[in-house]
C-alpha cells in the first residue's frame, strides 16, 4: 500500500495524499505528513481536534508556525513533517507566481513589437 501511495506521488505530482476533498483543511495536512513518514492509517483526528480548539482550521494558519508550537499539538516527527510541508507548498507557490510574472512580462514585450 506504501508503494502505491508513492508511486502515485511520483506520477501525480499535485497527489496530496489526503482522504478530503479539501487539500487546504488540516486533516489532509496531517493525514499526508503521516503517509510521508510511513503511518499510512495512522489516526490524526485528536491532532486536529487539538489543533482546531485553538482556532487553527485552515492549513494556511499553520504557515507561520515553528516546529515547536506545533509540537504542543502532535508528536514531534508529525510536526517536522507538517512544517516541512507547509514550506515545500509557500515554494511552490512563489515559484508559480515567479512564473507568471515572468509569462507577463514575455507577452507584455512580444504585444510592444507587434
Amino acid at each position: 500500500r506504501e508503494r502505491a501511495y508513492r508511486e502515485r506521488k511520483t506520477i501525480d505530482p499535485n497527489f496530496r495524499g489526503s482522504r478530503s476533498s479539501d487539500s487546504s483543511s488540516i486533516g489532509g495536512l496531517l493525514r499526508t505528513a503521516a503517509v510521508h513518514l510511513g503511518m499510512i492509517d495512522y489516526d490524526v483526528s485528536t491532532y486536529t481536534d487539538r489543533l482546531k480548539e485553538d482556532w487553527f482550521h485552515e492549513a494556511d494558519h499553520l504557515k507561520d508556525r515553528s516546529v515547536e508550537c506545533l509540537s504542543r499539538y502532535m508528536p514531534l516527527r508529525l510536526a517536522e513533517e507538517v512544517q516541512r510541508l507547509l514550506e515545500a507548498e509557500s515554494s511552490e507557490e512563489i515559484e508559480s507566481v515567479k512564473l507568471k510574472s515572468i509569462y507577463v512580462g514575455v507577452r507584455r514585450r512580444s504585444d510592444e513589437v507587434n
